[in-house]
């Protein structure tokens, strides 16, 4: 392998900043495999990078008050783990609630959905899960969309009362209220009735 890939790669990653996980895909569009993986080895062991589970890494976290290294960054693994699988994710219901600010509840375990069959990952001390749902929960496209559609899934539709109305309406703009209407067409009636009221008024 040539020096040059390492440095490129590495120069890469620090360019996403600390905190960024990724996998070997990440640099295949300008790096033959080989020179990746090599790359990615030599780094590990060099100890700039983290091997946080099979076919993913991160760029670690150091922290100052704690002397030791941070915990990896659930929302980044899980990202790379959806590029390294070439499928899609969204936040989960509760996460989604947190995400909006919705709730402060902190998930008993780090939960995200995609149209492949459940699937679970050990990262350090936590667990990462991937759950099963339907395609129609991808039918939007815009990331606020598919987070609005999971959290009123866990707040209820039918009777949410008025001061979670109020704290949904105030989490977007007349603008993005207007994209999320167009959106959300094909979801559930009941959720896309409630998105309309809350983009009118």
């Amino acid at each position: 392998m040539k020096s040059s890939v390492k440095s490129k790669i590495w120069k890469k990653i620090q360019r996403h900043g600390p905190g960024w996980a990724f996998c070997a895909k990440d640099f295949l569009s300008e790096h033959p495999r080989n020179s990746v993986d090599t790359a990615l080895f030599h780094l590990e062991k060099s100890g700039l990078i983290r091997k946080v589970c099979r076919g993913i890494y991160d760029y670690p976290i150091f922290s100052v008050i704690l002397q030791e290294l941070t915990p990896p960054n659930m929302d980044h693994v899980a990202a790379a783990i959806a590029r390294n699988l070439n499928l899609e994710i969204q936040a989960s219901g509760n996460a989604a609630l947190n995400y909006l600010r919705l709730s402060t509840q902190v998930p008993a375990r780090y939960t995200w959905l995609w149209t492949a069959a459940g699937r679970s990952f050990h990262i350090g001390k936590n667990h990462l899960h991937f759950q099963k749902a339907s395609r129609k929960d991808f039918s939007p496209k815009l990331p606020q969309s598919r987070m609005l559609v999971q959290a009123i899934r866990v707040l209820g539709s039918d009777a949410l009362a008025t001061e979670m109305r109020n704290k949904l309406k105030a989490s977007f703009s007349s603008e993005q209220w207007e994209q999320i209407r167009q959106d959300t067409t094909q979801v559930p009636t009941r959720i896309h009735k409630l998105i309309c009221e809350l983009a009118q008024t």
